[in-house]
């Protein structure tokens, strides 16, 4: 890994918009960008990992100066671009991209629990203290449960249950919860717990093979198409006539009357 970075000037289609960046950016946020950069230019400081090819700042000024531009991913509209290029390792470059997003936008801490392990990356490095770690490891237990506990190994009940909608946009948690209780407290409060009956255990297991059978019957209407950035998803949509969204859901119907 070489420290520091260097200026240089390369082509929009170089860069890809990280998955696991935390920001929450409205598209209010994007607008007010795209109305400074016109007004004074895109100021430099975006910073870009050339060994990934990811970006670690600046994702907001990319987006709004690919509407500018009219960037959509076609040679046509590619267009070049001065960033900070570094040389980091996938470690490395998710610390950097935690840390300068926590400096200065909000973060959405479900994506920082869901896209950041503990196992893997310092979270000291990336700007936490150990209460925000014990906070942050709490939130990936509890989506570890719920997993668990509606049966799911990937996604859960309740999105193969819910209505069908164009897009649906889970709300950004900004802010860690404030939890104050010891260890001892967790414990004696799990203690206290009543215990389940056989009957209990029974519903529970009768509970999860229901899940599992409606789970088989359902997953055969979907499909599901995994994109390598947030950028191809966007175009993707763009062809679609909708708005890109962290988590959508689109009808199949809607896509047969487009073809």
């Amino acid at each position: 890994m070489k420290k520091g970075s260097e200026t240089k000037i390369i082509k929009r289609s170089q860069i890809n918009l990280n998955p696991c960046n935390p920001k929450v950016h409205t598209d209010a946020d994007i607008k007010q960008q795209k109305a400074n950069i016109k007004k004074v230019g895109l100021i430099g400081g975006i910073q870009w990992n050339e060994t990934t090819g990811n970006l670690i700042d600046g994702h907001k000024r990319v987006m709004s100066v690919d509407l500018i531009q009219g960037y959509d991913g076609t040679p046509e509209t590619d267009y070049d671009i001065k960033v900070e290029a570094v040389d980091f390792d996938e470690k490395t470059e998710k610390e950097q991209l935690l840390f300068m997003a926590k400096s200065q936008d909000p973060i959405d801490y479900n994506l920082v629990a869901k896209n950041f392990s503990i196992d893997e990356i310092d979270f000291k490095a990336a700007g936490f203290t150990e209460q925000d770690t014990e906070q942050i490891k709490m939130l990936q237990d509890d989506l570890e449960a719920s997993l668990k506990d509606s049966g799911m190994d990937d996604f859960s009940e309740d999105f193969l249950n819910e209505p069908i909608i164009s897009v649906t946009t889970p709300t950004p948690m900004t802010e860690l919860p404030n939890i104050e209780k010891t260890s001892e407290e967790i414990v004696a409060e799990h203690a206290a717990k009543p215990k389940m009956t056989k009957e209990d255990v029974k519903d529970q297991k009768q509970h999860c093979t229901d899940v599992g059978k409606k789970r088989k019957e359902d997953i055969d209407n979907f499909i599901f198409i995994d994109f390598e950035s947030f950028e191809q998803k966007r175009l993707f949509c763009d062809m679609l006539h909708m708005e890109a969204a962290n988590s959508m859901r689109i009808s199949g119907s809607q896509i047969l009357g487009l073809l």
